[in-house]
């Protein structure tokens, strides 16, 4: 750069040394040097002038093609120097207005009406900026609302259903409706009872194991709106839970996400979602646990190559005959 404003002042004093047609060499007095120029096009500039580099060309240009139609990402973009080129940088901006948008938006007047919700409540989070910032407001209702849900909402069921703005309103706006009417359906066919739905806003995933322990369902259901991403923001996921309490931890859950039109269908993600449950009152856990212990005999079908752990079967799950979940093995059950 330093060799660039050096060259340039040698090129000014030429021209002001030589009046209005003074050297044709100088880069004031050659137009045709700062005109822009196609890639691989000579820009006609004298020998020894600094140069940018040529871009990277991909190996197999169909490929990359095909790479950047498959995604939103900005993949292969290049650069002017040591910078973004200025459509990238842009777009960059753009996307991220997206995930802002998202972030800001709000569920939209009549909402309950749409789900069929029996009632609206809000989390100890006051506004928008107090919920993002205090994520702990987000996971709790106030003594009062608790007590409007368990007044209101029937008690024992065996899927209690709860909706949540969470990080994207506009998310779940666009999908609950659908999966809700869809799961219904769904818990219907497969004998499920399905509890009244509560809308919750300013909602954090954790809100439903104090809902699901205040009502007793047997296992609970939070759709919430996804952290956005850049140029993304109508995700939704469905968090499951068998047996809510408050003490109940993040591995107890386990999630279906990216519940959009681009991802997992409302219509197809409740079908996923009601199968799920099913499986969790048949084997009675949620979670790590239940992934991590399954029925033996399913554990031998599926990885019948799988080699004796017995450090890890100290702590492994036993199973009653009846395939229901019987405890955790007693120490030293299983040493030789």
């Amino acid at each position: 750069m330093q060799d660039l404003r050096r060259r340039l002042g040698e090129a000014d004093q030429r021209v002001a040394q030589g009046g209005a047609n003074g050297p044709q060499g100088s880069l004031r007095a050659a137009p045709q040097l700062v005109r822009p120029l196609l890639p691989g096009t000579p820009s006609g500039a004298p020998a020894g002038w600094p140069r940018l580099a040529a871009p990277p060309q991909p190996e197999d240009p169909q490929r990359f093609a095909q790479l950047q139609a498959a995604t939103i990402c900005q993949i292969g973009v290049g650069r002017a120097g040591v910078r973004q080129r200025t459509a990238t940088q842009l777009k960059w901006l753009g996307d991220r207005m997206i995930a802002v948008e998202a972030v800001r938006s709000e569920l939209p007047q009549g909402f309950e009406q749409q789900i069929g919700a029996a009632l609206s409540v809000q989390t100890r989070a006051g506004d928008l900026d107090e919920f993002l910032l205090r994520p702990d407001l987000g996971r709790e209702l106030p003594a009062d609302a608790l007590s409007q849900v368990v007044s209101r909402c029937a008690s024992g069921v065996d899927v209690q259903v709860l909706v949540g703005d969470g990080l994207s309103a506009r998310a779940v706006a666009m999908n609950a409706p659908p999966f809700v009417q869809a799961f219904r359906a769904e818990c219907q066919q497969r004998g499920l009872s399905l509890g009244d739905v509560v809308l919750v806003r300013r909602a954090r995933v954790k809100v439903m194991d104090q809902v699901g322990e205040a009502l007793r369902a047997r296992t609970a259901v939070h759709l919430v709106g996804e952290r956005p991403g850049l140029g993304t923001g109508d995700g939704m996921s469905a968090y499951l839970i068998f047996e809510p309490r408050n003490v109940a931890m993040d591995s107890d859950r386990e999630v279906l996400s990216n519940i959009h039109a681009r991802g997992t269908r409302p219509e197809e993600a409740a079908r996923r979602v009601a199968d799920m449950l099913v499986e969790f009152m048949r084997v009675g856990m949620s979670g790590v646990k239940r992934q991590a212990a399954p029925d033996p005999a399913e554990r031998a079908r599926a990885q019948p190559e799988r080699r004796r752990d017995r450090v890890a079967e100290r702590h492994t799950p036993r199973w009653g005959s009846a395939g229901s979940f019987a405890g955790a093995a007693p120490v030293g059950a299983h040493r030789a």
